[in-house]
């Protein structure tokens, strides 16, 4: 059986730059972005935006004279992205042109920094990692015993959180967050299984454990197949890391294996509250009926192998049907040769949804491949700029 890859709704998304679903107002203007303008193999002028992207540069002319600096252009894309449902692939050349209604020099930007995130963002907890623990590369382990006692240590021992910080930390750089629930009880390192996917760069991992007592009460902790109920745990981890450092709260992706998974599928219900912080979700080898949140663009990956217990592709499919009913950008992958081991074979199609589905992961990749190309040395200058300000490599 060859990987099978279903999409349905939502609408794809090119980037930070270019927000999808224009207003009316928006439609006739257009919306701000740094832009640097450069000519084509056919002498045509083309617009890099700070995204990555690359463009056909329509409407309001672009002298010669500003050819390799940065723009701060007014610009909208000269016709609408296309849907999920269509599945249509974009052409070869990219997204299609940019139909720039102004340009002006580029205004100067605020150097980046921290501040924390306003109280009761996520939850009411004014707790902090001490700065002197947020270095480069660190894997910090913190007892929440505010939250209870774990399931891992059948409760006795606090809850635990990990954060595993990238390898180009920094404390002003908005860092896209991966909060990830293992299987069976659980347990914070499982959130490290996700390093060799998103590389050691860019991205925060957070892992934490299931509360020992609610799954117990719940009938769960004796079946091994644990659940943060309400995502209660996740998003006092989130308040706390949100204290402590910048991050990037459009690109804040909840993800779980086998029990996991379950637990993410368990919280996409139609009360909001326990989906609402973040910006994607990953169910890995689980998953099951879910309410019909009304999750807009959030994008879903259900990922499952396809030698997995029958019964489990039979849950699969019941949360597929039910996010299908509630119109979501759902992703479903089935891969071969893999069973209920996270096997290495998920790499690739976790990584490719990754880039497809979050437009501040792709740009990353793509400013990097901008840099090896047969660009002008000025042009270079000013995405190698976009990458310092980011922060991202």
């Amino acid at each position: 059986m060859r990987t099978e890859i279903r999409r349905m709704g939502g609408l794809v998304r090119w980037g930070a730059g270019l927000a999808v679903g224009f207003g009316l107002a928006a439609a006739a203007e257009g919306s701000p972005m740094r832009a640097v303008a450069v000519r084509d193999d056919e002498g045509r002028v083309e617009l890099i935006t700070e995204d990555g992207l690359r463009h056909r540069a329509l409407g309001t002319a672009i002298p010669a004279s500003l050819l390799g600096r940065e723009l701060w252009l007014t610009a909208r894309p000269a016709a609408p992205p296309p849907t999920r449902r269509t599945a249509a692939p974009l052409p070869a050349a990219g997204p299609p042109g940019l139909l720039v209604t102004r340009v002006q020099p580029p205004p100067q930007p605020a150097p980046p920094r921290f501040e924390p995130l306003p109280p009761r963002t996520y939850a009411a907890t004014d707790r902090v990692i001490p700065e002197s623990e947020l270095r480069p590369g660190a894997q910090i382990e913190i007892e929440l015993p505010e939250l209870g006692r774990s399931a891992a240590s059948r409760g006795e021992q606090p809850i635990r959180m990990l954060v595993a910080l990238p390898r180009n930390y920094r404390r002003e750089t908005a860092h896209p967050v991966i909060v990830h629930f293992h299987g069976g009880l659980g347990g914070p390192r499982g959130a490290l299984r996700w390093r060799p996917i998103v590389g050691p760069d860019n991205v925060i991992l957070v892992g934490a454990d299931y509360d020992h007592h609610e799954n117990e009460r719940r009938g769960l902790l004796r079946l091994g197949t644990c659940r943060d109920q309400g995502s209660r745990i996740a998003r006092h981890a989130l308040q706390i890391l949100g204290n402590s450092t910048r991050i990037d709260t459009d690109t804040i992706i909840l993800a779980g294996h086998s029990s996991g998974a379950y637990s993410v599928t368990d919280n996409l219900t139609t009360q909001p509250a326990p989906w609402q912080p973040f910006a994607g979700f990953c169910a890995i080898n689980g998953g099951a009926g879910t309410g019909t949140p009304r999750l807009g663009e959030r994008p879903v990956l259900l990922i499952m192998g396809e030698n997995d217990e029958a019964r489990r592709h039979g849950w699969r499919r019941e949360a597929e049907a039910s996010l299908g009913r509630a119109r979501a950008n759902l992703t479903v992958r089935v891969v071969p040769g893999v069973g209920h081991d996270w096997g290495g074979a998920m790499n690739e199609p976790m990584r490719d949804w990754l880039m497809e589905s979050f437009p501040a992961l792709a740009a990353v990749a793509r400013r990097r491949a901008l840099l090896d190309a047969p660009l002008p040395a000025e042009t270079r200058a000013v995405i190698a700029e976009w990458i310092r300000r980011s922060g991202l490599e």
